[in-house]
């Protein structure tokens, strides 16, 4: 009999914000969309493989992102989809036509025949001075329809009310329609820290963040080492950056205990970009464990990970065990 191979599954989600400032409406539309299409799912895939603990690593200003969006907040893509589109000026339709097509060409637009035709369409005329005025204010109304569409899990048909109806349907979207698919929105955003929450506390999965803001704190704490062997002429740290440094893992460490009832034993860090003292400053604030990637693992402990010819370890083994930083006693 082999030798069991141990690999913890580790998903990494997150968002910068994409406010302007803190009271107003985002810019982008990615922690909505991805809300929609990735955060819920992946978890409910769980009820699939029963026996199967993961882990959830989920960055602070992503919940806080979300948050936002279940108090009512919303972005420049979400306001268009909800406004007659009587109101259309040349330039909402062409910002429509250069961004509401945004999506994954064989997963998402060629499972909408009618889209896939208005994108045809978009691209037959996109040469034209006057492109705006191919489209019908229906087509408009149906581009952004299908857009947001695209972007909401299949595995929600049946969970939401409503939500099957509308995947089927193709065009003739009315704004009674556009408003229920932000509904539905809505009721998938708003239901992810919740369902994370009661798997969490279940025991079925385990949930770790982020420094706050998903800052590179190595570069905070040590800008040189971090630059090695480009650091001359660059100052040893950012003016205040160790104390940045603690404040991103402090408030994320409370942000964390409130969402989710007790603090995170591991944090992962940006980039997996480590250093040791930025290991110091995790094990000060009583972090159990982070993630490195192959690179900064291999010149940690001194070995190099061997691969063939095809790229496949020639023993993973050596990868896929914990590995623990002796202390510093001079820290």
């Amino acid at each position: 009999m082999g030798k069991k191979l141990h690999i913890a599954f580790v998903w990494h989600f997150h968002q910068p914000s994409y406010q302007e400032n803190a009271k107003g409406d985002f810019l982008m539309p990615w922690v909505r969309l991805h809300a929609t299409k990735d955060y819920l799912d992946m978890l409910l895939r769980l009820e699939d493989f029963k026996n199967i603990k993961l882990n959830f690593d989920i960055s602070p200003v992503l919940l806080e992102s979300i948050e936002k969006y279940s108090c009512g907040i919303k972005d420049i893509h979400l306001k268009l989809l909800l406004c007659d589109i009587k109101d259309l000026d040349k330039d909402d339709k062409l910002f429509i036509l250069e961004n509401f097509f945004d999506v994954n060409y064989s997963n998402m637009l060629q499972t909408r025949p009618y889209y896939a035709q208005l994108n045809e369409k978009r691209i037959h005329n996109a040469k034209k001075p006057s492109i705006t005025e191919c489209f019908t204010n229906q087509e408009y109304a149906d581009i952004m329809a299908n857009f947001t569409l695209c972007w909401i899990d299949k595995r929600h048909r049946y969970r939401y009310e409503g939500l099957d109806y509308l995947l089927d349907k193709e065009k003739d979207f009315t704004l009674k329609d556009r408003q229920k698919i932000y509904e539905i929105q809505m009721q998938i955003i708003k239901d992810i820290i919740p369902a994370y929450k009661k798997y969490q506390d279940e025991g079925r999965i385990e949930i770790s963040t982020n420094p706050y803001y998903h800052a590179i704190l190595p570069l905070l704490i040590n800008i040189r080492e971090c630059s090695y062997p480009y650091e001359e002429n660059l100052p040893n740290s950012i003016l205040g950056g160790v104390k940045d440094a603690k404040e991103q893992i402090s408030r994320a460490l409370d942000k964390f205990e409130n969402l989710f009832g007790k603090r995170p034993r591991g944090m992962w860090l940006s980039e997996q970009c480590v250093s040791k003292k930025t290991m110091n400053l995790l094990s000060y604030f009583n972090i159990d464990w982070t993630v490195l990637d192959e690179g900064i693992l291999s010149d940690s402990i001194g070995r190099e990970f061997a691969r063939d010819f095809e790229g496949n370890l020639e023993d993973p083994f050596a990868l896929c065990v914990n590995y623990v930083l002796k202390k510093d006693k001079n820290k």
